[in-house]
């Protein structure tokens, strides 16, 4: 089933399951704005791409096996990231997500009072994660896979604390330090922990296993470093062009920016950290980074990253061609042309 296809069937299902989640909190309270406050999650799951639920999906089924349940388990991966974008949107101070307010900002509307409202977003995600679990409980009784979603999940909250700890602080940390935190807080749960969920659904040895999470690992990374990427040269997504430096999200890029320039050119760009940059003053910085050839820099690395994962896809053992051939459209996707640069 390609992505497309996948999209359509998961999120009927997925609807169905929010709706029957909804009606059993609502059994035991039914006030109107306690519901809309609880309902406000059907509106918000909306317009994700389900990249998650697919992996788990396309792994599974690469791999030869009908698990009877593999979509419902795919939920939980999937309500794991509406309990990460709640928390993210609410650090990041997002108000707009997939094109309608952020949670916290609809709970505020509801209840006005700062601490209610914040109070009320904070429990709503505990609810969505421990619904999560309620699901993982009706269909998997598999000791490792609970084990590998319990992984999943503390490393999101772990990499989130890391961040808004890198994000508050002046200090500039390390290549490493910042490529562990990117690695617990978005991509290893964005592509290489559902890989592997899936492939263990799956039933395969260990050295398959192994294989799956270095592919996911390459597909990743690459991934991430392109979500840098286009923070510095294009205005995406739920995202405005230097949201990582108003933020002060410690990159790769931005680090190697740093690394490369001048000293009052570091102090220009570090003087821009954590505040509203107008349009001048990004021009300036993007002129700064290009010419630190950090953006050249970053997109050999993409690249270098999408070669392996192709050679590492290409001798995957007993996976199918059809889960092989929709793996490949991901990472020909993520290559980054000379074109993408021309945007800076």
């Amino acid at each position: 089933m390609k992505r497309k296809e996948f999209i359509t069937v998961f999120d009927k299902q997925f609807a169905t399951f929010l709706d029957e989640q909804c009606a059993s909190v609502h059994s035991h309270f039914s006030d109107d704005t306690f519901q809309a406050l609880t309902n406000y999650i059907k509106q918000f799951h909306q317009g994700g791409k389900r990249i998650r639920p697919y992996l788990v999906y396309l792994l599974h089924q690469g791999f030869g096996w009908t698990h009877e349940h593999i979509l419902q388990l795919s939920m939980s991966n999937e309500l794991i990231h509406l309990f990460a974008l709640i928390h993210d949107d609410i650090i990041d101070k997002w108000t707009i997500r997939h094109n309608i307010p952020t949670y916290h900002l609809h709970a505020a509307a509801l209840y006005k009072d700062d601490h209610i409202w914040s109070a009320q977003a904070m429990l709503l995600w505990d609810l969505v994660y421990t619904r999560a679990w309620k699901n993982v409980l009706k269909y998997c009784d598999n000791i490792s896979i609970m084990q590998l979603i319990i992984s999943l999940a503390e490393e999101v909250v772990i990499g989130e604390m890391i961040d808004v700890h890198m994000s508050a602080s002046q200090h500039l940390y390390t290549a490493k330090e910042i490529l562990f935190k990117d690695k617990i807080k978005s991509w290893y749960y964005t592509f290489t922990r559902p890989m592997m969920l899936g492939a263990k659904l799956a039933n395969v040895e260990q050295t398959t296993l192994d294989h799956v999470e270095a592919l996911g690992n390459n597909i990743a990374t690459a991934f991430q470093l392109r979500d840098d990427l286009m923070d510095c040269i294009d205005t995406h997504a739920n995202k405005t062009t230097f949201s990582d430096l108003q933020e002060w999200n410690q990159t790769i890029l931005l680090h190697n920016t740093l690394v490369a320039i001048t000293e009052s050119e570091r102090e220009y760009i570090l003087n821009n950290r954590w505040k509203k940059l107008d349009a001048d003053t990004i021009s300036i910085i993007q002129s700064l980074i290009k010419k630190s050839w950090a953006l050249q820099e970053t997109a050999q690395l993409i690249n270098h990253h999408l070669a392996l994962a192709t050679e590492q896809l290409a001798d995957l053992p007993l996976m199918h061609q059809t889960a092989k051939d929709a793996l490949q459209d991901i990472i020909t996707y993520l290559k980054i042309s000379e074109e993408t640069l021309k945007l800076s």
